[in-house]
C-alpha cells in the first residue's frame, strides 16, 4: 500500500536523523523536553519537506491517522504522551485535575498544529531550512509552546488557592 511504505521510508529516514540527537539535559522538564523533542521534529520535517508534507496529507488530509490503517501509531504516540503528562504531574509541573486525556489531545493536536504552520509557511520559503532556523519562527515556535505549556501548568494563585 502507497501510504504504509510512504510511512516506512518516514520512519527509515527519521531513524537516522535522530540516530546521534539527544536531548540538552538529563534534569529538564517535561516541558523542556516536549520543546526539544518538538523542535528536533520541526528540524526533520524541514530537511524533508515534500515527504513530510505527502506523509501528513495521507495521515490528517484524508483522515487515515485516527482511522483503523494507523491506530497503533495513534496509540502509541498518546501512550508516550500520557507517560510525559504522568511524569509531570508527579514532578509538580501540570495541574493534577487536569484530565489526563484532554492533556494528551491539547498536546497532540499542538503538535500537529505546529507542523501544519511549519510545512504550510516554510514551502513559502526560499530556504525553508534558513527560515524555520531563524529568530522570528523560533520566537513563534516558542510562543506556540509557550500556550500549550502554561495551559496546563498549575499556576501560583491556583497553588495558593488549595491551601
Amino acid at each position: 500500500m502507497f501510504s504504509g511504505g510512504l510511512i516506512d521510508a518516514v520512519t527509515q529516514e527519521k531513524a537516522i536523523f535522530f540516530k546521534d540527537r539527544h536531548p540538552p539535559s538529563q534534569g529538564q522538564s517535561v516541558f523542556g523536553y516536549f520543546r526539544w523533542l518538538t523542535k528536533i521534529g520541526i528540524e526533520f520535517n524541514s530537511a524533508y519537506p515534500s515527504m513530510v508534507q505527502a506523509t501528513s496529507r495521507v495521515l490528517f488530509v484524508e483522515g487515515l491517522y485516527y482511522g483503523k490503517l494507523f491506530a497503533e501509531y495513534h496509540e502509541r504516540t498518546k501512550q508516550a504522551l500520557t507517560a510525559m503528562i504522568k511524569q509531570a504531574m508527579e514532578l509538580g509541573e501540570v495541574d493534577p485535575s487536569i484530565d489526563m486525556e484532554l492533556a494528551v489531545m491539547i498536546m497532540e493536536i499542538w503538535t500537529n498544529a505546529i507542523t501544519t504552520y511549519i510545512l504550510n509557511e516554510g514551502m513559502k520559503q526560499k530556504d525553508i531550512m534558513k527560515w524555520v532556523r531563524s529568530a522570528k519562527t523560533q520566537e513563534r515556535i516558542d510562543k506556540l509552546l509557550y500556550v500549550m505549556e502554561y495551559g496546563l501548568r498549575k499556576t501560583e494563585s491556583q497553588f495558593v488557592s488549595d491551601l
